[in-house]
């Protein structure tokens, strides 16, 4: 039950603007420092918090985004969505010969 509220409150916290938030963040930052033993202060360092773990997630995101991409380039792409990557075991010449060994010569190949 608690762990579906804390995933409906990430849900509702991931479909808000990022700028929108951070703009919110220093009004926040400024409640948080200025104790009162009250719930709105409580409530200002919870919504810190929250805006907070947002731009650290976006950022992380975007990190890892950035380096997923970049070792993709070089062939170390991973995971179960990525397709192999493929390699030549054959050179067009050998199987070209191996086609002209089994069913005869092909006027359409380029000879070496």
């Amino acid at each position: 039950m608690i762990e579906d509220v804390l995933s409906k409150i990430a849900r509702q916290i991931m479909a808000l603007n990022e700028e929108t938030l951070t703009a919110l963040l220093p009004r926040y930052k400024e409640r948080m420092l200025d104790f009162a033993p009250t719930s709105a202060w409580e409530e200002a360092v919870v919504i810190y918090f929250l805006i907070n773990g947002l731009r650290i997630k976006n950022s992380q995101f975007n990190d890892k985004i950035k380096d997923y991409m970049a070792g993709g380039e070089h062939g170390e792409r991973g995971g179960p969505h990525v397709r192999p990557r493929l390699r030549l075991v054959k050179y067009v010449q050998e199987v070209a010969e191996d086609l002209s060994r089994d069913a005869g010569p092909d006027p359409g190949l380029p000879k070496a």
